[in-house]
């Protein structure tokens, strides 16, 4: 009876172990879906979560480690605890963060489109409608029209599998992204955002960030180590990512040149850390997350900030009052020698008080010594001067004088010299190969001296300046 029993259980054992090999490559070789949902982890987050539609056309994770959804109604920002939805018309993004969002989603297409033209050239795989392609490692995850999640492995003579997941096995798959760490996200056309977590891969990592930072109720975030004027209340907002574990979120921080230790903020509590009326100096604000008190991120979020000394106000108020006193005694210099000048040119009038020249003479006599200038070259001559001039057009030398001074407000050398000026200015431009001291002697000027000085009178260059300009 015993020899029968164990004859029984051996031949029940053994039949047991061969119809096991042969349902396990059966169902190998027949191409069915595979079934791994034991590997991995799911969730699911959609409108009950705080999402705007169950409908996300795509997803993707910015540098600052946030994962940033897109539909049709806008984009929104998921921190693994929360939600923040922006649209057109509740715009809180920043243009710059704006523009690149909507680059890294025209990215996206653009990079679509090679992957799906690679893998059906390399790989033969047509007869899945294709929404979405995500390359990780050896595997690559390919998202459909209907048809569930496939993964491509490329170590195993690249084999196709099909993950069949029941929540999204007649979705589309709009979008796939593997975020930093190593979970896969899939948006869906109906079941929101999904989220698969292999169990075997384990990240304890996480990423502070200092969201705002708000001085006496005006928010200095944006700020690249500002130097504070005034102090305070300062406010430290910050949070932390970590998708595998939102909940169990710590952090620590720390007030380089005001905090000797490090302090603690323990999950659940307010993210926030304020000072107040901290003294003159400079300051460096870090921040670490992690979901151990033992184990720390290694990225740490940093804000530098100065607050200004007011003891240098006084000594920026002296300086401003020497700067004034120079000013107004400036000013006082020029209103006296204004006044200097009125009161010689009421001494000219004097000088001419006595003198015979009538306006109407005076004028006459102006026609005639502006058409003698002009229709020659008589102040080429270097000995012409302001007696010439009156023997030339027969007038009284006071009179000629006076004219010149009163109707063109110039002295007689000034008069002769500005046409020479005139001519020297012609001849710089034109005859680069003449020497500046032969130019003088052939505009009339008797000497190089002479010449400098009065060309820089009238043109505020010398000559040496003025060829080198033309």
């Amino acid at each position: 009876m015993q020899n029968y029993l164990y004859f029984n259980r051996k031949k029940i054992f053994t039949i047991s172990f061969l119809s096991f090999i042969l349902v396990f490559f059966s169902y190998q070789l027949s191409g069915e879906k595979i079934n791994l949902i034991d590997d991995y982890t799911i969730l699911k987050l959609d409108v009950s979560d705080g999402l705007n539609s169950n409908r996300v056309n795509s997803v993707f994770q910015s540098k600052d480690g946030y994962i940033w959804l897109y539909n049709d109604n806008g984009f929104t920002k998921f921190d693994g605890v929360k939600f923040v939805f922006f649209n057109k018309i509740n715009n809180k993004i920043p243009v710059l963060e704006f523009e690149s969002l909507n680059k890294e989603i025209n990215k996206k297409k653009v990079l679509f489109k090679k992957l799906k033209k690679k893998i059906v050239r390399d790989y033969k795989i047509k007869n899945i409608d294709i929404l979405s392609i995500l390359e990780d490692n050896k595997k690559i995850w390919i998202g459909t029209k209907g048809d569930g999640l496939y993964i491509l492995n490329l170590d195993l003579s690249n084999t196709l599998d099909n993950i069949s997941f029941p929540i999204i096995e007649n979705d589309y798959i709009n979008d796939i992204m593997k975020d930093s760490e190593g979970n896969i996200w899939l948006a869906t056309s109906s079941n929101g955002l999904i989220r698969i977590k292999n169990k075997y891969i384990q990240s304890n990592e996480s990423s502070p960030i200092i969201e705002n930072v708000i001085m006496n109720n005006i928010n200095i975030s944006n700020l690249d180590n500002p130097v504070i004027n005034e102090t305070g209340f300062l406010e430290f907002h910050f949070t932390g990512l970590h998708f595998s574990a939102p909940d169990k979120l710590r952090f620590r921080y720390k007030l380089e040149g005001y905090d000797s230790k490090w302090k603690f903020i323990q999950p659940g509590f307010n993210r926030l850390k304020i000072y107040i009326n901290l003294e003159p100096g400079k300051y460096l604000f870090l921040l670490q997350t992690g979901i151990s008190k033992f184990k720390w991120s290694k990225a740490i979020a940093k804000y530098n900030f100065s607050i200004k000394n007011h003891k240098l106000n006084y000594y920026i108020v002296f300086i401003i009052f020497i700067l004034l006193s120079i000013t107004l005694f400036y000013i006082f210099i020029k209103i006296k020698r204004k006044k200097t000048k009125n009161i010689i040119n009421k001494d000219k009038h004097k000088k001419y008080q006595t003198s015979g020249l009538n306006d109407e003479f005076a004028n006459t006599i102006l026609k005639k010594l502006l058409s003698f200038m002009e229709n020659g070259t008589p102040y080429l001559e270097p000995s012409l001067n302001l007696k010439k001039l009156s023997e030339i057009l027969q007038i009284q030398y006071n009179h000629l004088s006076q004219i010149i001074n009163e109707k063109l407000n110039q002295n007689s050398n000034d008069f002769i010299n500005k046409y020479r000026v005139e001519e020297a200015k012609k001849m710089l431009i034109k005859d680069k190969d003449i020497s500046v001291l032969d130019i003088a002697y052939e505009c009339g000027f008797y000497s190089k001296s002479v010449f400098n000085t009065a060309f820089k009178k009238f043109t505020g260059l010398t000559p040496s300046q003025f060829r080198k300009n033309s």
